[in-house]
């Protein structure tokens, strides 16, 4: 399904090494610091899944927005920047997306401005389907069901 937006919405705006990735303010349910050391890997899941996070009574799990972006990515820090999507976010719903850091919440005209003056500035809306569903499914299994066909 489409999302159709507003002429004029929130958008919260975050930094993957020298972009701007912007999410709809409405996809957002929080923003978390996560320690590594919380992280529970899964070692049989595409790289872009850095593993999960047990957040209150839910678990999270967690996508490096620079694996899918085609970034080259860093070492990663002590704490982590998370942007946890919320309801609207439909099939994404509780997935948290690892950024570099928070640059604060704009409304699309304000954005739209800032990169016309800025012609060196690089921004990006975060999409539904920047992230395959398949993406969420261990590697192994993904190969076992291939021979299937």
């Amino acid at each position: 399904m489409t999302k159709i937006f507003a002429a004029d919405r929130r958008f919260i705006l975050t930094l993957v090494d020298d972009l701007t990735l912007k999410f709809p303010a409405d996809w957002v349910a929080e923003t978390l610091l996560i320690e590594r050391a919380q992280i529970v890997s899964l070692p049989f899941y595409n790289p872009a899944i850095l593993g999960c996070v047990s957040v209150g009574s839910q678990v999270v799990p967690l996508v490096s927005s620079a694996q899918f972006l085609g970034l080259k990515t860093s070492l990663i820090r002590e704490v982590l920047t998370v942007v946890r999507l919320g309801e609207a976010a439909e099939h994404l719903a509780g997935v948290g997306i690892l950024v570099d850091r928070m640059i604060g919440s704009q409304m699309d005209s304000q954005v739209s401005a800032a990169s016309t003056q800025d012609s060196s500035r690089k921004d990006i809306q975060f999409d539904l389907t920047m992230l395959a569903t398949e993406l969420f499914q261990p590697q192994r299994w993904r190969a076992d069901q291939s021979m299937l066909h």
